[in-house]
């Protein structure tokens, strides 16, 4: 599945169609044809196969299933029904995060040796461990070969080394994570999208239209509230 922020709504990718009339069972309907990268079928058989390795080995999101009590069942090679404990509106949102990246078979036969195989785009060419990260397109993916032939993600070390290879054109894009280096990237004239993680550094203050936070002194007092070495203290 995936996030349609125009529509604000939950859109089909992989999937064919994900309905419910109560919320607590859903059927997942699978489009027809498609393979992973190594050939095999993107059937029912897989996609259960992949969740429960999902659950058992992966992603805090997995903890979110478990807690609803899923319970997973193949109706027929390209349909699984998913029944929860209770209703849960925003199913869809587990089939669009890591437990819907639906991995091979293959991936996980040998667990000694995890072995990437996905169903997307890209397929995996090489990996160096802590140097870099290759992909190549495929020329057999159901929605079409990608119009890129590889791309390739490296490791540059400090948020300051990752703004200077952007700078340089070393790089076409970067993760920076730190504050200060977010700051200088925006002085700099960087093009990019900006969103708040959880740093364990920040406070987070909703300073919408008719909200308390748009208010100076509130956040004044927040700030004025808030015992640094106490907190300090309690994380370490």
């Amino acid at each position: 599945m995936r996030y349609d922020f125009k529509d604000r709504s939950w859109k089909p990718k992989l999937a064919e169609s994900l309905t419910s009339d109560d919320n607590v069972t859903w059927t997942l309907k699978l489009r027809e044809g498609v393979k992973f990268a190594d050939g095999t079928p993107y059937d029912a058989d897989a996609v259960i196969g992949s969740l429960n390795h999902y659950m058992k080995k992966y992603g805090y999101q997995s903890t979110t299933m478990l807690a609803n009590q899923t319970k997973m069942k193949k109706i027929d090679d390209r349909t699984v029904e998913f029944t929860n404990a209770g209703p849960w509106a925003t199913f869809p949102a587990m089939l669009a995060g890591g437990p819907g990246m639906i991995m091979a078979p293959s991936s996980y036969k040998d667990p000694k040796a995890f072995k990437p195989v996905g169903d997307g785009p890209f397929e995996l060419e090489a990996y160096k461990h802590g140097e870099e990260l290759v992909l190549k397109s495929r020329a057999d993916y159901w929605d079409g070969k990608p119009h890129l032939e590889k791309l390739r993600f490296v490791w540059l070390g400090a948020d300051d080394a990752k703004l200077e290879s952007l700078k340089s054109g070393g790089v076409d894009a970067a993760y920076i994570r730190s504050a200060q280096t977010t700051e200088q990237a925006i002085k700099d004239g960087s093009g990019g999208m900006m969103f708040v993680v959880g740093a364990g550094s920040q406070i987070t203050v909703n300073m919408r239209k008719d909200r308390p936070g748009t208010d100076k002194r509130v956040r004044q007092a927040i700030q004025l509230a808030f015992d640094n070495k106490a907190y300090a203290a309690l994380v370490h």
